[in-house]
């Protein structure tokens, strides 16, 4: 049975900690400096398990009553009541078991969806296959932005909204090309944007990326070659702080070589000149 009630947070202070808690304090650490930074009323709202002599154990809610303890919200801040959401449990494996429902990593929010959720709150809901999970767009922040941070979001998610949009007109396919690894990685996305920024489409060089559809003439290559090959084949690290501008580099300077309908035998360099014609970088 599952009913709701209206608690003090005295009452709350006093419920058990879970069975299958991790470490409270640890998460505390880092909640603080977070969404826990400040009191809202929707931390408000908690859930609980009730065995029948009428102990309660927190199912959700343990770093909040954590913080409250340790003085970390003003007194001012804190409401009187909080709505707790009490579900009904024969004995403590099932208290444990029902902990799954809110503490596990699969409910917890990942990266994908929070980049879905943050462009269908700007007005935007992704339409092609590709970005119904859109972990890929997350080298965005690190590669095309001053002064974001990787969690946040709606503020770079805003600031290259047009740019994400038009990627996703282009309407990409989901997963890679039968018989080539992945090749459309974070980082030559990031690079994507910034040439669309640019008022360059790069439909057609992401797709044949996608699709390995370079083109060769004996040692010398197209840049959509060169860059699946050095993808598919390099040492170099290209996610991260580091490698995210790595990957970005090589495929501005593989498009230029594809834009200009060039080939050549090594893979292309991005020179100041190109650096300056083809990235882009926001500021909120």
């Amino acid at each position: 049975m599952i009913r709701t009630e209206l608690i003090t947070l005295e009452q709350f202070l006093t419920y058990k900690d879970n069975p299958r808690q991790r470490n409270t304090k640890q998460r505390a650490e880092w909640a603080k400096k977070k969404h826990l930074a400040k009191w809202c009323e929707e931390h408000g709202v908690i859930f609980v398990s009730e065995l029948p002599s009428g102990t309660r154990y927190i199912n959700e809610g343990h770093t909040r009553q954590f913080l409250i303890r340790e003085g970390h919200f003003p007194t001012s801040d804190l409401p009187e009541k909080l709505i707790a959401i009490v579900v009904s449990a024969s004995n403590l494996e099932e208290v444990a078991e029902k902990y799954r429902y809110y503490d596990s990593r699969d409910t917890v929010e990942q990266a994908s969806d929070k980049n879905f959720s943050s462009m269908r709150a700007l007005g935007h809901k992704f339409k092609s296959e590709r970005f119904q999970k859109p972990t890929d767009l997350g080298a965005i922040p690190t590669v095309c932005c001053e002064g974001v941070a990787n969690g946040d979001q709606d503020t770079w998610m805003k600031l290259w909204l047009d740019e994400i949009i038009e990627l996703d007109n282009y309407n990409i396919p989901k997963g890679t090309a039968k018989g080539v690894g992945k090749t459309l990685t974070a980082g030559v996305l990031a690079a994507a944007v910034q040439l669309i920024s640019n008022g360059y489409d790069v439909k057609d060089f992401i797709l044949k990326v996608r699709n390995d559809g370079g083109s060769k003439q004996g040692s010398k290559k197209c840049g959509v070659q060169h860059l699946v090959d050095w993808i598919t084949t390099t040492d170099e690290k290209t996610s991260g702080a580091k490698g995210y501008p790595n990957v970005a580099d090589k495929t501005l300077a593989c498009f230029d070589l594809y834009y200009n309908g060039n080939m050549q035998t090594k893979l292309p360099k991005l020179t100041k000149p190109l650096r300056k014609k083809y990235v882009k970088i926001k500021k909120p």
